[in-house]
């Protein structure tokens, strides 16, 4: 079963406008973070929560015009402490994962 089936909240990650296969692109990195997800968290319930939260932020960051490529892990410690919880997840650990799985992205050097 999907993750996507089970949560129904895969984060939107928002991507720099420029390339010609963005949908394709956004679907491969949607992929990949369900594929890291179940590799860093054993409890369905942990995932949820761990999903819900980074859907959350990458809605915050789609409203922001902040992208994906651009983003660092400081940036979700941040957002979470603005918002008064505690990070479920290292972003910074997702960015590194899907760097190396997908690295035809524009992203920015660390």
């Amino acid at each position: 079963m999907s993750t996507y089936v089970i949560n129904n909240r895969i984060p939107r990650f928002p991507l720099k406008p420029h390339y010609p296969d963005r949908v394709e692109l956004q679907k491969r990195l949607e992929n990949v973070f369900q594929v890291w997800l179940k590799e860093r968290f054993i409890s369905n319930l942990v995932r949820r929560k761990t999903c819900s939260q980074l859907y959350d932020f990458s809605c915050w960051m789609e409203d922001r015009k902040h992208l994906v490529e651009t983003s660092r892990a400081a940036d979700f410690t941040a957002w979470c402490a603005s918002q008064g919880s505690q990070p479920k997840s290292d972003w910074g650990d997702f960015l590194v994962y899907a760097r190396n799985r997908i690295p035809d992205l524009a992203w920015e050097p660390l």
